[in-house]
């Protein structure tokens, strides 16, 4: 109905740019890609510009990818899209980016990876492919992986570390590149590749400052003037891949006895892999260079998932952090107590606290509430420092509203008083010795608790986004909506939040009566959906072809 309203339009018309785009993206939302096509290539004949032109190769794109008839897609549709591509990249008609990158779409979907290449270095070249941060140069090394270009691969991936030190999945990458190469029947068993990926790792992990991400040092370049500290991707490498190296060695049941053989050669050339807490002894000195970083115990839970150490050399991890942590017993700066923070939350992961004591439970969220107070005096003593000229700056009013120190402690409180209390089931109310008033009594209390502390913390930090959530759904388990409806006005929730968190607010709205909220709410949502169906169609009209 719509494209056939725009076609009428057209004939009255023809060279208004307006209605063919208009056409255009009436045939979008109906998915006729035979008629976008014909469209994009009449609105290119009218008004010469180069979206035009490729808004009808990603039509025949679509055409190709959509097909019933993939051998037809194979040998004709997507020939036709790469020779049109290929036309404008002879003449050096590309204009930006995203033409290169559907460029490379169409060629990837024929596994053309050779031609990929080449059109890649062509482009970094005339600086048509934006490469900051090195993930079109990833792109590459992947593509000459594919091509069977190993010592190629190499060389990239090693170049990619060196500019950009930190990512942690390069160093995985190299070294498995590195057992390939080492496999190949010229390497004659040697451990060459290895070696080197070893000494470059050691080298990372020994450097003291974090790399320019904007671009690598030129020569002669001034050392001292990139930002100073120390960089954690390849530490995390180097403790992920010795617990990979040292369990393969080790077992018997490996994919091939060469790889077990192999493994086990690099035991023996990397000092202090025969030790079996050589693992624990990395993360330990991980957490003595980055524990002052509250990052640290995302890093360290994520490695002792990957690593799935024992219970016993868990245990003697913690042990080692809690004994260095006996001078820190008065913390006198944020840092040390985000040192004793990490120390508590990887405590608390690695332990059952429902399987402790009351009494136990009781002294640890006492010890936490202390932290907290010592963090507020910190933070307090930290403003009643500031100049007042300062405390006027739009800097520290942002600050603000970004995480603050504390906040991790409450976040923590928050589980610990909510330990073995399920608040999405009601069945967790009731008591093994049938005595339900006193299991109800119990948990309510707990529930309260649990409300003062995140509204005490609010009152801290009105911006903390997480401690609102976990109200939300405090004020839910006991039917408290209203509650939970205030808190919902205090959240600025706007877009694809009303997607993603709407299940917290809407069945709550609905089962407590409150259809007036709900019906504010499912308006606002039903405004998102509708406005997010045409910025998918719209897209195109900025040349946004792997939107689609």
């Amino acid at each position: 109905m719509i494209p056939t309203i725009y076609e009428n339009a057209l004939k009255k018309d023809p060279t208004s740019e307006k209605l063919f785009t208009h056409l255009f993206m009436a045939h979008v939302r109906v998915c006729d890609y035979k008629k976008q096509q014909l469209t994009a290539l009449n609105l290119y004949r009218v008004h010469t510009k180069n979206a035009y032109y490729f808004w009808a190769v990603m039509s025949i794109y679509t055409q190709a990818i959509t097909a019933s008839d993939e051998a037809m897609a194979s040998k004709i549709t997507l020939p036709l899209a790469e020779k049109m591509c290929q036309k404008f990249y002879n003449d050096n008609k590309f204009e930006s980016e995203q033409e290169v990158e559907l460029y490379l779409m169409i060629l990837e979907k024929q596994q053309k990876f050779k031609e990929m290449i080449e059109v890649i270095d062509k482009t970094l070249e005339k600086r048509l492919l934006f490469d900051a941060l090195g993930f079109v140069k990833h792109r590459k090394v992947q593509l000459l992986k594919r091509e069977g270009r190993l010592h190629e691969a190499f060389t990239g991936l090693v170049a990619l570390i060196r500019q950009n030190s930190d990512q942690y999945e390069y160093y995985s990458e190299l070294f498995h590149l590195a057992t390939s190469l080492d496999a190949l029947p010229e390497a004659e068993g040697d451990l060459k590749f290895a070696m080197e990926f070893f000494a470059l790792l050691d080298e990372m992990c020994n450097r003291n400052r974090i790399l320019n991400w904007q671009s690598s040092l030129e020569e002669g370049a001034d050392d001292s003037a990139l930002p100073k500290g120390k960089i954690r991707g390849p530490v995390i490498a180097k403790i992920l891949l010795s617990y990979l190296i040292q369990t393969t060695a080790a077992s018997g049941t490996t994919e091939s006895s060469a790889n077990c053989s192999y493994y086990s050669k690099i035991v023996d050339k990397i000092e202090g892999l025969k030790n079996a807490e050589y693992v624990v002894d990395l993360i330990y000195e991980y957490f003595l260079q980055f524990g002052s970083k509250f990052v640290c115990v995302k890093d360290i839970i994520f490695m002792l998932q990957q690593t799935q150490l024992s219970q016993t050399l868990i245990t003697s991890l913690l042990v080692k952090m809690s004994l260095s942590l006996i001078n820190l017993d008065k913390e006198t700066t944020l840092e040390d107590v985000n040192r004793t923070l990490c120390y508590r939350y990887l405590k608390y992961f690695n332990c059952d606290l429902t399987a402790n004591s009351q009494q136990e439970c009781s002294s640890e969220i006492a010890n936490l509430i202390s932290l907290h107070k010592t963090v507020r005096k910190l933070e307090d003593e930290a403003k009643t420092n500031k100049s007042s000229d300062d405390t006027n700056n739009a800097g520290d009013k942002m600050a603000t509203k970004s995480t603050q120190p504390f906040d991790a402690i409450v976040y923590l409180l928050a589980n610990q008083v909510s330990s073995g209390l399920d608040i999405y089931n009601s069945e967790s109310f009731n008591c093994p010795n049938n005595d339900e008033s006193t299991a109800i009594s119990k948990n309510s209390s707990n529930l309260l608790s649990l409300s003062v502390l995140l509204e005490s913390a609010l009152t801290y930090n009105s911006y903390d986004f997480y401690s609102k959530l976990l109200l939300v759904r405090l004020y839910n388990s006991f039917g408290a909506s209203s509650s939970s409806h205030a808190i919902y006005e205090t959240l600025d929730i706007k877009l694809i939040q009303n997607d993603t968190l709407g299940h917290f607010f809407l069945p709550a709205f609905l089962t407590t009566g409150l259809y007036s909220h709900a019906q504010q709410f499912l308006n606002a949502s039903s405004k998102f959906y509708t406005y997010h169906f045409k910025e998918v169609t719209f897209s195109r009209h900025f040349s946004a072809f792997n939107r689609n």
